[in-house]
């Protein structure tokens, strides 16, 4: 008989350890990979980072435009500013104080042309 009648013995054994030792061998690799991308990723993100910054800025504008609106002080100009609150109460007592509004109003028009 010849050679190429016979017919070769499959090695399934052999075979299948083969495969199992490339698949945990992938496995291995894989965990590795993954910790060691874990372990030198940042802590927190350069984007949520911004966000906090963004966020304590907007509460910061926040607080300074309420303040501006509710408590009174001296402008630099030397004008005064008065709470939104107090002026709407000013403004319903006397009533003749929006004529002095308008002609203030007129005259910084005129200075400006």
């Amino acid at each position: 008989m010849s050679d190429r009648s016979r017919r070769p013995e499959p090695l399934v054994g052999a075979q299948t350890r083969t495969w199992l030792g490339v698949a945990a061998f992938v496995l291995v690799a894989l965990g590795v990979l993954l910790a060691a991308h874990l372990a030198t990723r940042p802590a927190q993100s350069p984007l949520a980072a911004s966000r906090e910054a963004q966020v304590r800025l907007r509460l910061e504008i926040e607080a300074k435009a309420r303040e501006a609106l509710t408590v009174p002080a001296r402008n630099a100009d030397g004008t005064y500013r008065v709470p939104v609150d107090q002026a709407m109460e000013l403004l319903a007592r006397d009533n003749s104080r929006f004529e002095a509004f308008r002609q203030a109003a007129a005259r910084e028009q005129a200075a400006k042309q």
